[in-house]
């Protein structure tokens, strides 16, 4: 079975669990209430990273430009561990729960940025590694983005295929995280930069794309260049399209959202 899952999950849920115990013991010793105000005051700050993953994995919020890129960062998923200390903090309170309950719901709130591919991994997938006129076709129906990675990278010169994308940016059944197709392109040597409410002719080729499909399904392709009056397009589920911007229009609803990717 194919899980690609983030292995920071492991030392982040340690980092969490050692950070409620340093919360837990702190709350249990000789604090004046202004100190333990300010306490749960900085702590609710810190984890205001971890408030973002949640609401976003609750699709509570639109991922703009700026958060997408806060997510590419290395390693940023970690900061949900910062949950634990809140917790530790309040263990000792009676409110609601015990301090075990509490351990495990703070776990768990740690646990939300790696969960996707853990509890629903991409399976038995195939990554077939099919290529059509320069186009990474999609093996499943959730790796258009690593696809659409694999594209753009090889087109820059920086070979790469669909699994190792896959494998590299966390995919899973509902599909792949921009922000880790990003981390990964970067990781790879090439820049990019991403817009949320772009115009197609003012986005620099090559470039993944943000569509719809006919029916509402979210999908990426990817912008390859301009030839002869039209733009070179490349879809993971059909290959290599030369369209005008019309043509463009009626095949996809194009949301605004796109990376663009340039050799550093």
């Amino acid at each position: 079975m194919a899980m690609f899952f983030n292995p920071l999950v492991f030392p982040t849920l340690l980092l969490g669990a050692s950070l409620y115990a340093a919360g837990y013991r702190i709350a249990g010793g000789d604090l004046s209430p202004s100190l333990r105000r300010r306490l749960l005051a900085g702590s609710l700050i810190l984890c205001l990273p971890g408030l973002s993953f949640l609401l976003y994995y609750l699709h509570l919020v639109r991922e703009p430009a700026w958060y997408v890129e806060f997510r590419s960062w290395p390693f940023v998923e970690s900061a949900s561990a910062l949950w634990g200390f809140l917790f530790g903090l309040v263990a000792r309170d009676r409110p609601f729960a015990g301090k075990w309950l509490k351990l495990r719901l703070s776990m768990l709130l740690v646990f939300v940025p790696f969960a996707k591919p853990v509890l629903l991994p991409l399976g038995r997938a195939p990554f077939n590694d099919a290529w059509e006129e320069g186009v990474c076709l999609q093996s499943t129906m959730a790796t258009c983005g690593p696809c659409s990675l694999a594209t753009v990278m090889t087109a820059l010169g920086v070979p790469e295929k669909e699994r190792d994308v896959a494998r590299a940016a966390f995919s899973a059944l509902t599909g792949t995280e921009n922000w880790y197709l990003i981390r990964h392109a970067r990781r790879r040597g090439l820049r990019a930069e991403v817009g949320d409410r772009a115009v197609l002719a003012d986005i620099s080729p090559p470039a993944i794309l943000g569509v719809r499909l006919p029916g509402g399904a979210g999908h990426f392709i990817t912008y390859l260049a301009d030839e002869r009056g039209r733009r070179v397009f490349g879809d993971p589920l059909s290959g290599r399209l030369l369209l005008t911007d019309e043509q463009f229009s009626k095949t996809y609803d194009f949301t605004g959202w796109a990376i663009a990717f340039a050799r550093q």
